[in-house]
């Protein structure tokens, strides 16, 4: 299996639309059109990414950060810690995971060699506050993949935003919330985000 698949699969957390497109599209057509977007770019970009790695960090700035509901994905990963911690210690966390989730995708889409994404149409119309779009990854030699975004509506603005990405029938967002709270136990949430901000700054 291609390293790119692996790294994907293992770190993406989350994505989400604009709030424009996230409040005319449905979750589907969000998630297709988020995914177009980054991966057109990163196939039309193979051969100067060859002598330029850093232009991946400008293409996942671009066209993937600012569809990322961070702040929403920090607070369930803090779970039952979330009660006890400060407003401050929040806000700090978010902010570290942010960083911390631009690393991962910037590491994960450096092995991008054209892989296909697809996304499976919706088998009936969406109601609800919470959506579940599916999709593939196919590597040519290698197993198809199958992954379900997660996304909630948003009661006030109305946006879509994905939460969680399951691969193979397990939650990234809940390996992500048993390996943190391990650690915010062994030690604190204020140690948890200064080592996110180191791995950050690597």
């Amino acid at each position: 299996m291609h390293r790119f698949i692996k790294t994907l699969t293992i770190t993406i957390l989350l994505m989400t639309g604009s709030s424009v497109l996230a409040q005319e599209q449905s979750p589907h057509e969000l998630m297709t059109s988020v995914a177009t977007n980054l991966f057109s770019r990163l196939s039309a970009q193979q051969e100067r990414l060859q002598n330029e790695p850093a232009l991946v960090n400008q293409i996942v700035e671009e066209e993937l950060m600012p569809y990322v509901d961070y702040r929403y994905a920090a607070f369930k990963i803090l779970g039952k810690n979330l009660r006890s911690t400060s407003k401050q210690e929040r806000e700090d966390f978010a902010i570290a995971m942010q960083d911390y989730l631009t690393v991962i995708y910037v590491n994960a889409l450096r092995q991008y060699k054209n892989q296909t994404v697809s996304f499976q149409a919706p088998v009936k119309k969406h109601r609800g506050k919470i959506a579940v779009v599916k999709a593939l990854i196919s590597d040519t030699g290698a197993p198809d993949i199958s992954i379900d975004f997660k996304l909630r509506q948003d009661k006030n603005t109305r946006e879509w935003k994905a939460f969680d990405m399951v691969v193979e029938g397990i939650s990234m967002l809940n390996a992500k919330q048993a390996e943190i709270n391990a650690r915010i136990s062994a030690s604190s949430l204020e140690q948890v985000t200064e080592e996110l901000e180191s791995l950050s700054a690597e």
